[in-house]
């Protein structure tokens, strides 16, 4: 009985626990690049470093002046990019201001959100 306990854990729960987590972090990420779409301000971000697997750390101020410090991953094509002392055109969040988005990204999906919106050329 224990064995199949096991069995029933390793293969099927521990899977599905996984996707679980995998699928909420997308959808948290979602949610957070929607927010910065609707509430965003646009500021200008400092590459302070980059570092291990395609990291590096940004600061940025807010509109009452709080200094934000963010850590995350790239792509291999936006480490190699950036270098340390590079300014950065980003949006962040009015309501969280932690949260930012890359003004590039901001600037297409609003482009995209656009080009539906405006009926076919006849």
């Amino acid at each position: 009985m224990n064995t199949e306990i096991l069995f029933f854990v390793l293969f099927c729960g521990l899977p599905i626990i996984g996707v679980g987590i995998i699928a909420f972090s997308y959808t948290q990420r979602i949610s957070q690049f929607q927010e910065v779409l609707a509430n965003g301000i646009e500021t200008t971000a400092v590459v302070v470093r980059k570092y291990g697997h395609y990291r590096i750390v940004i600061e940025y101020r807010d509109y009452a002046g709080n200094m934000y410090r963010r850590d995350f991953e790239v792509l291999p094509s936006e480490y190699h990019r950036f270098s340390q002392g590079d300014a950065i055109s980003i949006f962040y969040s009015t309501r969280r201001p932690h949260i930012f988005a890359f003004k590039e990204t901001i600037e297409q999906a609003r482009a995209a959100a656009q080009s539906r919106r405006e009926p076919p050329a006849s």
